[in-house]
């Protein structure tokens, strides 16, 4: 029996309502040659009987429940029984759109040596999804290639954002290099295993459309900015620990922890009320500035 050639990895926990949609976006794919390992990190719903029902329905989906580890110790669970060449992380609540593995993986295979894609998305609340073809709401660009790192690095969340299902990445930055997310983070996991990748001075490609779409809720930890921003301010400071002989990465890196600090102060007052204001700036936003401009804006930022 062949291997195959993309492996997901889908982390669950007490997302079983979302999953349906998730792994339905995977079987959807023009590209069929995937594994889709659902990972289940000892959810207390239905998560189980759902995931069930989708390796009956097909047998490339595969299905393991562990103890409740936290999001980065599933994803490592994942990582650990992929078996395909390439490797897409999604989470449970999101979705893919069906040319994905099709674009990237065209990108990665004429490349020489090892490599990630990451490509563009589009944003917007679970019950605008599948209403319209195009979320409203502004979102974060993502950063060039030619400066990846320093980006990354610089402006992650305040003017560059890749959610994590955007990327489909070489195998061997996992196997080889031994990437693993650091299950001692509490979140921003994905940033630091990013830019951990990132040092390793990988071939890096993009794709400039849609190809992705990330669902955000009010309930998520995203929006609950005192961890959120403690959290990142460890992730940084592991970084500039791990990196002392980098001296210009170390720059950008401290200049981000201090504008980190900054940034969050005024949200972490009332982060509530703070989150509801930015939604209706966001939804105003979209009403004004049609999606077409918006993209053109975003693929020019940098520019």
């Amino acid at each position: 029996m062949s291997m195959p050639n993309i492996s997901v990895i889908v982390p669950c926990y007490n997302q079983a309502h979302f999953l349906p949609d998730t792994l339905n976006s995977v079987l959807e794919q023009t590209y069929h040659d995937w594994e889709c390992i659902i990972v289940n990190d000892g959810s207390p719903d239905n998560t189980e009987n759902v995931a069930l029902d989708w390796c009956i329905k097909d047998s490339r989906f595969k299905y393991i429940k562990k103890e409740n580890g936290g999001l980065s110790s599933a994803r490592n669970v994942g990582l650990n029984l992929a078996k395909g060449n390439w490797i897409q992380f999604l989470d449970s609540d999101d979705v893919i759109l069906p040319l994905k593995f099709e674009r990237q993986i065209t990108l990665l295979k004429n490349s020489n040596g090892i490599g990630l894609c990451y490509c563009d998305y589009t944003r917007g609340t679970i019950e605008d999804i599948y209403k319209a073809p195009t979320p409203p709401g502004p979102y974060l660009p993502l950063p060039n290639v030619s400066t990846f790192l320093e980006q990354m690095a610089s402006d992650w969340e305040t003017r560059v954002s890749i959610p994590p299902h955007c990327f489909l990445f070489d195998a061997r930055i996992f196997e080889e290099r031994k990437i693993r997310f650091d299950t001692g983070l509490a979140n921003h996991e994905d940033w630091e295993c990013w830019m951990q990748i990132a040092l390793l001075n990988v071939n890096i490609f993009s794709v400039n459309d849609n190809l992705a779409i990330y669902r955000y809720n009010t309930g998520s930890m995203s929006y609950n900015f005192r961890p959120m921003r403690d959290g990142f301010l460890k992730a940084i400071d592991k970084l500039i620990r791990q990196n002392k002989s980098n001296e210009a990465l170390c720059i950008l890196l401290k200049n981000k922890r201090k504008e980190t600090s900054n940034s969050y102060k005024g949200l972490i007052v009332n982060e509530s009320k703070a989150y509801r204001t930015w939604l209706k700036v966001r939804y105003v936003i979209s009403k004004i500035i049609p999606n077409s401009l918006l993209k053109l804006i975003k693929q020019n930022f940098y520019s």
